[in-house]
């Protein structure tokens, strides 16, 4: 019985490393989606400029 639960403690054991590996994976996404965000962003605007552009013109003939 005792080996077991020794066992299980073993394999249940959270490294150092494993935690950082992991912490690092996620800020990565974290970032990656910052940036695909933006670019979204960015381009919604550039959408906007143009149509009001196009507006003014229209009103303007």
């Amino acid at each position: 019985m005792s080996t077991e639960k020794s066992e299980t403690k073993l394999r249940t054991e959270v490294t150092p490393f494993q935690l950082q590996s992991t912490t690092q994976y996620i800020e990565e996404q974290n970032i990656m989606g910052k940036k695909s965000k933006k670019k979204s962003k960015k381009q919604s605007k550039s959408k906007k400029s143009k149509k009001t552009v196009e507006d003014t013109v229209a009103k303007a003939a």
